[in-house]
């Protein structure tokens, strides 16, 4: 049995979030509504007693179901409904087990936290709030007790405006007859550049030259031992010291 002497040194040791809770009233109003709703008696240790022991650290959130089977004697629907309404209210508590089961989180968690508090600006009771100052208006100028009419404008009318004439734009006319084209010219046409028609000539050096049809100075082969003798020179060779 836990004693109330274990519950105050678990109450020493928790963070802020964890005693607000433990001490809120807003925990004591739920409580006594989940006890009115399923008629849940009052007794040496109870629906009280279990879910202050879980927010202390003395159980794990998990089990609280079964603790409630056990120790209050309700049924599992029952416990599971409990535990749903208490869910939001067991925030700080979920909190601290996350943190200890990553203890290097926590750690982390500790550290943002002391920085921002150290970083808040801290004010005292001598220092004033700096006020806005004061936008200051103008007083607006004095009107004078009689002012002149002003003249209506004038609208000019479409005879008051000077028209300019303009000489009109010629349109031409089609001619009257159109000559036909004499029969001799009509098939005086002079003949496209076909692929086809580079096809069929000799490519390679001087491909689009004219070629003749004249094939009698044309040597087409010649034996290998023609090709190998030799030719008289062109020149004679000149000889070095002489």
């Amino acid at each position: 049995m836990i004693t109330n002497s274990q519950r105050l040194e678990k109450l020493k040791n928790s963070n802020d979030q964890v005693a607000e809770l433990y001490g809120s009233l807003g925990l004591a109003r739920t409580i006594g509504s989940i006890r009115s709703q399923y008629n849940l008696a009052v007794a040496d240790y109870d629906i009280v007693d279990v879910i202050g022991d879980t927010i202390l650290g003395f159980y794990h959130t998990k089990d609280l179901p079964v603790l409630l089977q056990q120790q209050v004697g309700v049924s599992a629907t029952i416990a599971n409904q409990i535990v749903t309404e208490l869910a939001e209210l067991l925030g700080p508590v979920l909190e601290r087990e996350a943190a200890e089961a990553d203890p290097k989180k926590a750690s982390l968690k500790a550290l943002q936290q002391q920085f921002g508090q150290r970083n808040k600006p801290v004010t005292t009771s001598n220092e004033v709030a700096p006020t806005a100052p004061t936008p200051q208006i103008n007083p607006a100028p004095s009107t004078p007790a009689t002012a002149a009419p002003t003249p209506a404008a004038t609208v000019p009318t479409p005879q008051s405006i000077p028209t300019t004439s303009k000489p009109p734009i010629p349109i031409p006319t089609a001619p009257a007859s159109v000559e036909p084209v004499p029969e001799a010219e009509r098939h005086n046409v002079t003949k496209m550049r076909t692929m086809a028609a580079d096809m069929s000539r000799v490519h390679g050096y001087g491909a689009f030259r004219q070629t003749t049809t004249d094939e009698s100075n044309v040597i087409k082969s010649a034996p290998q031992d023609t090709l190998l003798q030799s030719r008289s020179p062109l020149t004679n060779t000149p000889k070095v010291g002489e």
